[in-house]
């Protein structure tokens, strides 16, 4: 009787659990933290009840797999996952030094941002690509001559630690935005390295998801010389509106006279832009994402490319979105220079189209800024609502309180609107790893109630079925194994 009841009990406890999440892993097996060092992975979840580590087996060359068996109340849940890693025959050699600096007998954790998984169903299939050691950014210099401003151009390529400890082939959209930025040179000339590195600090602690940035810079051009500054504007400026302009923007035109100097005077270039933007996203790019981990396929559509400018950049940041919206889907534009040529580039509005993924955009100006800014600017933000940008998700906009045109107060800015783009995904739809939504089944709430809470009431339609089908199996087991052992 004793083994029976012992079946029975065995099988009720393997229904219990109704949901099957196979994690892997793709970290180097060789020359890496894993054979140098004796990095031995887990893989952990956020759930309370399924918190517990469990080791990462080798799956084949670079891969490793853990299958976990969850409580049938995470369906539908998006927990999230955390790799890590112990050495119970940690090396102390300056090869392993090299790869995974300042080792400790402690547990590591995976740095950057944790995955999420995607509502879960009862077989779910997780792929991850994690770093656990580097924590410095690396950069590279790229020269090419522009035949479309005439001149030779620099950039200077920032790119995250991950890619130092793991540069495994990954799919398109697994891979960082890349984000290109306009007068570098004239904002934060002598500390670009350093602003990167304050920002690549948010992206290793999780705060923020790691991207590329790529400062832009033309040949004798310094922070000395606005004047010299290229506008990417296709036409240069006009001398009077010639057209009529609509009344929503005759607070622009009728200054145009007095501000038209402001682009005209100097030794300022325009022209080409649309063929440069072409340049950045044919020749550039493909230098770039040579640098980056190798792509598993051509889905081109699901690169994030993006620009970021102030002023005159700001306006070379909106061009590059209207005028390749197929190509460029991130933008930063920092008081944007939209009065340029009678407002002409409001006009361009409707160019920016898309088809699924809409763009994101970033948009400020400072409060001490003058009112012909910062009415623009906040214009231009009411028009992209209208035309279906989702605020909070697709586009931002921020007044920087005591916010001037200076370089020191445009880096106060630059590192809120970081936390905006690069925001840290929450769930998308249901209960999160440690809530969970309560259906109104034989009378409770529908209100969210906390996991601790709700574990001894939660009842769903589908615990419900595999309970009695399991009840049943369980029944038929008991019964056929009682007349096994009497006879």
């Amino acid at each position: 009787m004793r083994a029976s009841q012992q079946l029975l009990w065995t099988t009720l406890l393997s229904c219990a659990h109704a949901l099957d999440l196979s994690i892997f892993v793709h970290y180097p097996s060789h020359n890496s933290a894993v054979d140098i060092c004796g990095l031995v992975l887990s893989v952990t979840t956020s759930l309370e009840t399924d918190s517990k580590p469990v080791l990462l087996q080798p799956f084949g060359d670079n891969i490793y797999r853990a299958d976990l068996n969850l409580d049938d109340r995470y369906l539908s849940a998006e927990p999230l996952l955390a790799v890590l890693g112990n050495t119970p025959k940690r090396s102390s050699s300056e090869q392993c030094e090299k790869l995974c600096p300042h080792l400790s007998p402690n547990q590591l954790a995976e740095l950057g941002v944790r995955s999420r998984v995607p509502p879960m169903s009862h077989s779910n299939e997780v792929h991850l690509w994690p770093f656990l050691c580097q924590q410095d950014p690396s950069s590279a210099d790229l020269r090419t001559y522009s035949a479309a401003i005439g001149q030779d151009m620099a950039f200077t390529v920032h790119l995250p630690a991950s890619f130092s400890e793991n540069f495994l082939p990954r799919p398109t959209d697994r891979l960082p935005a890349v984000l290109f930025k306009f007068n570098s040179e004239w904002f934060w000339d002598y500390r670009n390295q350093r602003d990167y590195e304050y920002l690549h600090n948010s992206m290793v602690v999780g705060e923020i998801k790691e991207f590329v940035l790529v400062e832009i810079e033309e040949k004798g051009v310094v922070w000395q010389n606005w004047s010299n500054q290229p506008i990417f504007d296709d036409q240069g400026p006009q001398d009077n509106c010639t057209s009529k302009c609509p009344e929503d923007l005759e607070f622009i035109c009728q200054t145009w006279p007095h501000t038209r100097n402001l682009y005209a005077g100097g030794n300022h270039s325009w022209g080409g832009a649309s063929l440069f933007f072409d340049e950045l996203y044919d020749h550039v790019l493909p230098q770039i994402l040579a640098l980056m981990p190798r792509r598993l396929d051509e889905d081109d559509a699901s690169l994030t490319v993006g620009t970021w400018g102030y002023c005159i950049g700001g306006l070379a940041s909106w061009n590059a979105l209207v005028s390749k919206p197929n190509r460029f889907n991130l933008a930063y534009l920092g008081s944007p220079a939209m009065d340029y040529n009678c407002a002409e580039p409001f006009k361009r509005l409707e160019n920016l189209s898309w088809v699924g993924r809409p763009p994101t955009i970033y948009l400020d100006t400072g409060s001490m800024e003058d009112d012909m800014m910062r009415r623009q600017v906040r214009f231009l933000y009411e028009k992209l609502v209208l035309k279906g940008l989702v605020p909070g998700r697709d586009i931002f906009f921020s007044e920087s309180q005591f916010g001037t045109h200076e370089e020191k107060m445009l880096w106060r800015r630059a590192q809120v609107a970081m936390k905006s783009l690069f925001a840290i995904p929450g769930p998308s739809q249901g209960p999160t790893s440690d809530r969970v939504a309560v259906p109104q089944v034989f009378g409770l709430s529908a209100e969210p109630t906390s996991v601790q809470e709700a574990r001894p009431q939660i009842l769903t339609w589908s615990s419900v079925l595999i309970a009695v089908l399991c009840l049943a199996g369980a029944f038929v087991v008991g019964h056929w194994s009682g007349k096994v052992l009497a006879g």
